[in-house]
């Protein structure tokens, strides 16, 4: 489809011409399938699938339908990006903070670490690590810290740091991941330390509130 023609698709598919719809949708699938494979890369170990990833364009559709303004032909095709990454971002947020039912010991992991099975070698404590958890999920940090590997994590210290934000355990890691316990937890404490480095250095204002937390 040529550019000068994607408004007027656009408008006819919102008045309900579903040849225009058909046409508008595969033109909308095409302008994201780069960050779509992007995002795919990095998320699918997550649990997010290529067909999450493609059920969002047609979501992108109409949240354009509800939201964009006349003014914006000569822009549609970045405006329609932004939208997507926008809605990706959600789908990422929305997996991360998902309940899960398994949670820690306290009482068996202080036995462990007082009875030396655990090396803690770097600075970042994972069991005392709440609010680093926290501020890493914002959405601005997480998409530069980890989406686009700021924190420059290898691609087993990402797998593993994106668990232990869904909520897993240590223990849970390693099970599902085939890792032994104490590798897996060396592999997250260097993780946190990486991106507690990167948020120090990146956006100082936010990492001064969790030290004084």
């Amino acid at each position: 489809m040529k550019k000068e023609n994607v408004f007027r698709v656009f408008v006819s598919s919102k008045n309900g011409n579903t040849d225009a719809q058909k046409e508008i949708l595969t033109y909308l699938e095409n302008l994201v399938h780069p960050l779509t494979m992007i995002y795919y890369r990095n998320t699918k170990k997550m649990g997010i699938t290529l067909s999450d990833l493609h059920d969002l364009v047609t979501e992108l559709l109409f949240y354009l339908y509800e939201n964009i303004e006349c003014d914006a032909i000569y822009d549609f095709d970045n405006l329609a990006k932004y939208y997507y990454i926008r809605l990706v971002q959600k789908e990422v947020r929305d997996c991360l903070r998902k309940k899960r039912t398994y949670f820690l010991n306290a009482k068996s992991l202080d036995s462990q670490i007082n009875n030396g099975d655990l090396v803690l070698s770097r600075t970042v404590d994972v069991f005392d690590s709440g609010d680093l958890r926290e501020i890493i999920m914002d959405d601005e940090i997480f998409e530069k810290s980890v989406l686009q590997n700021g924190a420059k994590l290898s691609e087993r210290e990402k797998v593993i740091l994106i668990r232990f934000l869904n909520n897993y355990t240590v223990k849970e890691i390693s099970k599902e991941l085939h890792v032994h316990y104490q590798t897996t937890y060396k592999h997250l404490t260097i993780a946190l330390d990486k991106t507690r480095n990167f948020i120090q250095y990146v956006f100082p204002e936010i990492y001064s509130r969790y030290e004084n937390r």
